[in-house]
């Protein structure tokens, strides 16, 4: 079916409006991305020596974006998710099945890696599929994604648009979801996809998505799927919903940002730094050696030509090795070069590391791991900078989480769970203790807070490690209240007073 886009609010015109927003962004995610992969433009250098000169600059890059989003994105983690249904104050098993289902406990880190990377990434709910139980939840692409905001209700989206290439189908599919309908276009994909070429370096277990372009023209609108006996060729069929909520929510990162994107002046320098380094240590690798001539005539001067006249080629005459030995005319002497002091540009990169640190407020323990130069003080002020950041994003992300899985049950038909006022999300805990640290504060605690609350609070466990060490708890005090009694019973004193009394 052709597609129309001429009428305001129409499914061709939304498709239209999307595609424009969502090719607005790519040139800034693929910086981003090539920063993330460890490909970063390289330093500026002359045109003429680029090509033999391209390698060695690659050496010149550290991957500094990868380790700033991965400090982060380790302290992220599903603890458990509270519904109004739930038995148990701490957690709803139901809720918890359909995070597990989905793996939302490995693809929100996911998520959050996107959302970090590129400043958002996307959740995205669907009805389960024919003869499944679970609704589906999904981490999206912010380089296929995009929506649409109210802009009266900026926490409502009005519509969502995915684009994608399915290689198996040889399809490209352009998803449109609006309140109640969730519209598919397909176009048959007739060239082979491309790949993307290693030689500039990067990460090779990272695979780009396959660029797709839309144009209305090209792709054919699809309608519902065919009723129950029709087979389907592909899974890309238009849908209806009862609900009026567009099933995509946006994880945005802090001014919707990458969290290095505004510091890659900084990674650039640091790179830079590096390839003065490389370039003064490869140069000073081997020593270079010169003959200094008299400026006497006559006098330490070396013969340019031999007897027969050809030109003497000193280069070969004064080889270096372990058992050469030179011969030279009176005054003449051998100049060897010096090493070239590097502390300054092994400084400057210090600081750069430290300016970086501060800047996106990652623990320098990070760039240098031997933390020499820091103050405990300071490192911790700096974790807790970085905790703080966490916990700010996963406040965010909880209610976008909230509002998925709400969806997820209400396309189950599980309306008890579906309000998503009602749906809270708990994370692990952003700030990580030592177990030295956990013991001394659980002592402490005892006299003040209950068991239960010093495994959570104290001990940071899951309710599924609370409700497990409750259980072995109760079990250790039946059998400490055995053995008390059997000790009890086999001291002398207490078998003296049995015998007594049965007499």
């Amino acid at each position: 079916m052709a597609i129309d886009g001429t009428e305001p609010g129409s499914v061709g015109w939304w498709m239209n409006r999307l595609w424009r927003k969502l090719q607005a962004d790519q040139a800034r995610f693929d910086l981003l991305q090539a920063y993330y992969e460890g490909r970063p433009p390289l330093a500026w250098g002359s045109e003429q020596t680029k090509s033999r000169f391209y390698r060695f600059q690659q050496t010149s890059r550290t991957n500094y974006a990868a380790m700033i989003v991965q400090a982060r994105v380790e302290r992220m983690g599903l603890r458990s998710v509270k519904t109004a249904a739930s038995e148990d104050p701490d957690r709803d098993a139901v809720a918890w099945r359909l995070v597990t289902g989905n793996n939302l406990d490995i693809t929100f880190p996911e998520a959050a890696r996107m959302a970090q990377r590129f400043g958002r990434s996307y959740l995205a709910t669907s009805s389960p599929d024919d003869g499944e139980e679970l609704a589906q939840i999904t981490a999206e692409d912010p380089r296929q994604v995009v929506i649409e905001s109210d802009p009266v209700n900026p926490n409502k989206a009005k519509a969502a648009f995915k684009l994608f290439h399915d290689s198996e189908a040889g399809l490209d599919v352009a998803i449109l979801w609006l309140p109640g309908k969730k519209h598919v276009a397909v176009k048959q994909r007739t060239a082979p996809t491309a790949t993307r070429s290693l030689r500039s370096g990067g990460i090779v277990g990272i695979s780009d998505p396959v660029k797709v372009s839309f144009s209305l023209g090209s792709y054919d609108l699809r309608d519902t799927a065919p009723a129950d006996g029709e087979e389907a060729s592909d899974p890309y069929w238009s849908e209806t919903y009862d609900s009026q909520t567009v099933p995509v929510r946006e994880l945005t990162n802090a001014d919707g940002v990458g969290i290095y994107e505004m510091h890659l002046d900084l990674l650039d320098r640091l790179n830079h730094l590096n390839l003065m380094l490389m370039v003064i240590t490869t140069m000073q690798a081997f020593r270079q050696r010169g003959i200094e001539q008299s400026a006497d005539q006559g006098v330490g001067q070396l013969e340019e030509r031999d007897e027969t006249g050809a030109l003497i080629d000193y280069n070969d005459m004064f080889e270096s090795g372990p058992d050469s030995l030179w011969l030279l005319p009176p005054g003449a002497k051998v100049w060897e070069s010096g090493q070239a002091d590097l502390n300054g540009l092994l400084q400057a990169i210090k600081q750069a590391q430290l300016t970086l640190s501060a800047v996106t407020r990652t623990p320098m323990t990070m760039f240098t791991p031997d933390a020499a130069t820091q103050t405990a003080e300071g490192a911790q002020l700096q974790r807790e900078g970085l905790v703080f950041g966490v916990e700010e994003f996963l406040r965010m992300a909880g209610r976008v989480l909230a509002v998925n899985i709400a969806l997820g049950f209400e396309y189950m038909g599980d309306t008890e769970r579906s309000d998503p006022s009602k749906v809270e999300v708990v994370f692990l805990p952003a700030e990580r203790y030592s177990l030295s640290e956990m013991a001394m504060a659980s002592q402490q605690a005892a006299t003040v807070l209950p068991f239960e609350s010093i495994l959570e609070a104290v001990w940071q466990m899951s309710p599924q490690q609370i409700s497990a060490a409750k259980s072995q708890r109760s079990e250790d005090l039946v059998l400490a209240a055995q053995r008390a009694a059997l000790a009890a019973r086999s001291q002398p004193g207490a078998q003296q007073g049995g015998s007594g009394g049965a007499a």
